[in-house]
């Protein structure tokens, strides 16, 4: 068994467009009963909501739930807020008029991570984000179901709920160890999703996929790596110029005041030589008396 890396969009998306994959991963990860009447890939909204027009990676929808499922595979830094948003347009998107303003579904976001983190505190496998609705009395109120959920298989623990780590494992494994996947093959569903993402069971149109995605990443990284090079010598050209620059003017003002100084001092000997009073010297020459006597 070889698996495709499941941090590739086509790969990601066959997997999770199947209906017994994400029934089974719904149950481990939200504890619901879902029954996908609607599955897209690439969804987005009409009309746009907001100023971006987003595309979701899995759009997935019954009469009660709505499941946004994405796969990330580098890290930005306006991230939770990018997700934030996608999560918000899922809500705002079921509100469609000014009397319509009930949500009938619960949305749930889940953002699939495959990245390092540098922030020690954020390095988790799960992390949950609700709407915490809290009264005065200390009561918590359920007022809000939705949920957007972070995972990431770089940061796999024994905290995680069992089938949840089950999946986050099938994901790094599938992009570490592909050939050799640790995983657990004693759950049905896990050997299925296995056997979805086995290499040598991929169509022509998604291995074609599959080397586009990578080598636009690999000539994506390229680029990025070209890029931070060619500005960090810009940098330093500019950063070369601007220093002779300025030394070179340090430089001109520092000669002339010199020069300045030693044509006053110059000045002023001739003026004593010729028996002009010292405080008159000093007047036209704007030497101090103390420089005066050094004289």
């Amino acid at each position: 068994m070889a698996l495709a890396p499941l941090n590739r969009g086509v790969i990601f998306k066959k997997l999770f467009t199947d209906p017994d994959i994400l029934k089974a991963f719904a149950k481990d990860l939200l504890d619901i009963d879902l029954d996908p009447q609607i599955i897209e890939t690439e969804k987005k909204f009409f009309p746009v909501i907001g100023p971006i027009d987003i595309g979701i990676d899995v759009f997935v929808e019954d009469p009660k739930h709505r499941v946004i499922i994405e796969i990330q595979r580098i890290w930005y830094d306006y991230h939770y807020d990018r997700f934030l948003y996608y999560h918000n347009a899922g809500l705002i998107e079921l509100q469609r008029g000014h009397d319509q303003y009930k949500l009938d579904r619960t949305v749930y976001t889940i953002v699939f991570c495959s990245f390092n983190i540098s922030n020690e505190r954020e390095k988790k496998g799960m992390v949950v984000t609700t709407l915490h609705s809290e009264a005065e009395d200390g009561d918590i109120l359920p007022l809000y179901p939705h949920k957007l959920i972070f995972l990431n298989s770089n940061y796999i623990n024994h905290h995680l709920p069992a089938g949840v780590k089950d999946w986050l494992e099938l994901m790094d494994e599938s992009i570490k160890h592909p050939n050799k996947p640790q995983i657990n093959i004693n759950r049905i569903i896990i050997q299925k999703a296995a056997d979805l993402i086995e290499g040598d069971k991929l169509t022509p149109i998604q291995l074609a996929k599959l080397k586009d995605e990578t080598e636009y990443e690999g000539y994506a990284s390229r680029k990025m790596q070209e890029g931070l090079q060619q500005g960090l010598q810009q940098g330093l050209q500019e950063g070369l110029q601007q220093g002779l620059q300025e030394g070179l003017q340090q430089g001109l003002q520092e000669g002339l005041q010199q020069g300045l100084q030693e044509g006053r001092i110059e000045t002023a000997r001739k003026m004593i030589a010729d028996g002009l009073d010292p405080t008159v010297v000093a007047k036209y020459t704007g030497l101090s008396p103390d420089e005066l006597t050094n004289l």
